[in-house]
């Protein structure tokens, strides 16, 4: 008895591998779709999973990047400060009457406490005022970003994840400050470009700040002072330089040499509702990108190269809930398989 059904069982085992081996790409779905429907949820281990999805989006060249949604970018006058009378009195304190140069960017997602610690540094930032040869540092300006200074956590890269660190956001002080400096064509002493690419300004015009380890310089080369004034305004952040004269036109050029395309994390969340997902990071691709500039003089065109960034691309994360249920063995029961097989094994 127990060797006919050995017997039994090893020919019902040879007859399910043969049908995979005629069906190369899913035997169990090929032949038994009813039965074992297998989809990607159900297939999913219940851990942090790995998997690589391309990227949609223009194949790898050397096209001229050409930014998507901009929010934000050069601004002039009017410019829709609320300060009033505090900003003229200093206007004219400095003599500093002219707007030389001036850039806004929109926070569309604000993470945690981000906007609170731009709102804070902008407010520590408004009213500098940079003398002629003086060199500008936004971390002796406004750092430490510590909570003991009333900065709160918020956003921050550290290589390709987006992690919370004190005073996270504020490099959206710098990477303004940098388009401005651009603007008001004066030298830059120190710029350092983020890991990854930004959603405010276009690849290849950020600039990120830590204190004590990067920060952001320029040098005042005019002949007078340079007042800086800077406000959050709603979720919409506006920069500022006012001096004596307006610089000659500038304009930014970029070009893409390389792009890369980003993967796709799954993480299991139990408390998810089972058969749902949440995007946590939305991801971004990798770019490498040649940035210069043109200078529009009395006498000629100047162009000036600002050198070449390199951007990692940032991992798209998404949360998975449990399955919800366990669908596989709900259907081997009812299908009759189940209960052949359990006649089989049961002596």
């Amino acid at each position: 008895m127990r060797k006919r059904r050995f017997f039994l069982i090893s020919a019902v085992f040879l007859l399910l591998f043969g049908l995979g081996a005629l069906a190369a790409s899913n035997p169990w779905k090929t032949f038994f779709p009813q039965l074992l429907p297998f989809t990607g949820e159900q297939k999913r281990p219940m851990a942090e999973m790995h998997i690589i999805e391309p990227t949609p989006g223009p194949p790898p060249d050397a096209a001229p990047a050409q930014p998507e949604n901009e929010p934000g970018g050069a601004v002039s006058e009017p410019l829709p400060w609320t300060a009033g009378d505090k900003l003229e009195t200093l206007k004219l304190r400095h003599d500093t009457p002219v707007l030389i140069a001036a850039y806004c960017a929109t926070l569309l997602d604000p993470i945690l406490a981000e906007q609170c610690n731009i709102r804070l540094a902008a407010d520590l930032l408004a009213g500098t005022v940079v003398p002629p040869g003086e060199i500008f540092s936004q971390n002796n300006r406004i750092g430490p970003y510590t909570k003991a200074r009333g900065f709160k956590d918020g956003p921050m890269y550290a290589g390709s994840r987006l992690i919370t660190s004190e005073g996270g956001g504020v490099c959206k002080i710098a990477s303004l400050l940098y388009n401005v400096v651009i603007l008001a064509n004066l030298p830059v002493v120190e710029r350092h470009p983020h890991s990854m690419t930004v959603p405010y300004v276009p690849p290849g015009q950020d600039a990120t700040v830590a204190y004590g380890v990067c920060d952001f310089r320029f040098k005042n080369t005019n002949s007078g002072p340079i007042l800086i004034w800077s406000e959050m305004i709603g979720n919409t952040l506006y920069i500022a330089f006012y001096g004596q004269k307006p610089p000659p036109p500038v304009k930014w050029h970029h070009k893409i040499i390389r792009r890369s395309k980003f993967s796709t994390e799954y993480r299991y969340n139990p408390s998810l509702p089972p058969g749902t997902e949440r995007v946590l990071v939305t991801g971004l691709e990798g770019i490498v990108v040649h940035t210069w500039l043109t200078i529009e003089t009395e006498r000629n065109t100047i162009r000036r190269d600002l050198g070449i960034d390199y951007y990692q691309p940032c991992p798209r994360v998404v949360e998975r809930g449990p399955m919800k249920k366990p669908v596989l063995a709900a259907k081997l029961q009812r299908s009759g398989y189940f209960w052949f097989l359990k006649g089989l094994l049961t002596p």
